[in-house]
């Protein structure tokens, strides 16, 4: 076992070499400079990065009270590609309220302010009906910047996205996936953005309920009913599973899987295998059969969905030819098989669950 001076070195190489991954630099620009810079093309706005959209104008009108009264706001946080172009990473929100405002955003209109707590009569005022000392001391008011050289990885700028928005967030974890999928393969994302809204699947996830639908779990869902489907995963590299995070466990075989997957195979699968559901247990099917009362209870069951929809998906032609009710109880009869009810049991782990039960389910439906 290593003594306590060895523990500290390793420490200091581990530190040493992290920073050579993400260096940083910072510096005070005024919003004129940014404002030329965005309309240059040199900054990219990515509103999959934060909620650009769900900000309300009166959201919008008070950052730009603040800024007129001289209430610093928080720095930006832009990373540096390989073209020495920046995109935002955190600053979205603030960036494109001052750019809608002055008429610059691109497909938005202009910003109406609305009623104001210091300077009421900027109440329905747009930027043209500002006097021009007021736009030309706007411009020259500053905000810090801080640049991040991410050596042009995605998933580095996604990790950056992820540290940023650790507290005093909403944002859902599906929500900061989102971001990941639109960084590294937009079609990748407007495919499940797409497939998320499939009436037969919607009607299996029924008893979902509506907060998990506005923070995009239903997207969550196909990602694991993909990676299920797929069976290519390396394991190895998730152990110990005791410590592993499920959530982390998505990411890294979204990544895998965005640069592999035939999207269009995929969506005629998962549309099959959700017309069957549909017609076979519906709003039932992912919740668990209880054998004493002979019939599906409770609520929507996580690992049942993981379990039922790679089982059902990569077997869909077998299924198919098979009358509903035949399928029904061969779905009842696998939650009495003991493989699955050790699977199902507390103190399993996440990932290993989801091991056991998509594997299992494969041969059980073949």
């Amino acid at each position: 076992m290593a003594n306590i001076e060895e523990i500290k070195e390793t420490i200091q190489a581990e530190i040493a070499s992290a920073r050579k991954t993400i260096k940083t630099d910072d510096y005070s620009m005024s919003i004129g400079e940014l404002i030329n810079l965005y309309r240059e093309g040199e900054i990219t706005l990515d509103p999959a990065f934060q909620r650009l959209f769900r900000w309300e104008d009166e959201q919008k009108t008070k950052l730009i009270e603040s800024i007129l009264i001289g209430i610093p706001i928080p720095e930006i946080f832009v990373a540096q590609k390989a073209d020495g172009t920046w995109h935002v990473v955190d600053g979205v929100q603030r960036l494109s309220t001052i750019f809608q405002l002055v008429g610059e955003l691109k497909e938005s209109r202009p910003l109406k302010l609305t009623i104001c707590k210091y300077i009421p009569s900027l109440e329905d005022r747009l930027w043209s009906d500002l006097p021009t000392s007021t736009q030309r001391e706007f411009k020259k008011s500053k905000i810090k910047v801080n640049i991040i050289l991410t050596e042009n990885s995605d998933e580095a700028q996604y990790e950056l996205f992820q540290r940023l928005n650790t507290g005093g967030t909403e944002l859902s974890e599906q929500e900061v996936r989102n971001c990941l999928m639109l960084m590294i393969r937009p079609e990748f994302y407007e495919k499940i953005n797409t497939l998320k809204d499939y009436g037969n699947y919607l009607d299996c996830i029924e008893p979902l309920k509506e907060h998990q639908l506005e923070k995009e779990f239903h997207m969550e869902l196909i990602l694991r009913m993909m990676i299920g489907l797929d069976g290519n995963t390396d394991f190895n590299k998730y152990e110990p599973i005791s410590k592993a995070v499920i959530g982390d466990f998505i990411d890294k075989e979204t990544v895998r899987l965005m640069n592999s997957l035939d999207l269009n195979n995929f969506e005629e699968v998962f549309k099959r295998t959700f017309d069957k559901l549909r017609s076979v247990l519906g709003e039932s099917s992912f919740k668990k059969f209880d054998a004493e009362r002979s019939s599906f209870s409770g609520a929507f069951n996580v690992s049942a969905f993981e379990m039922i929809s790679s089982g059902i998906a990569i077997n869909i032609s077998t299924i198919e030819n098979k009358g509903n009710e035949e399928v029904k109880q061969k779905i009842e009869g696998i939650y009495s098989e003991q493989e699955v009810q050790k699977s199902l049991s507390r103190g399993i782990k996440p990932i290993k669950r989801f091991k056991d039960l998509t594997a299992f389910s494969k041969e059980y439906f073949r």
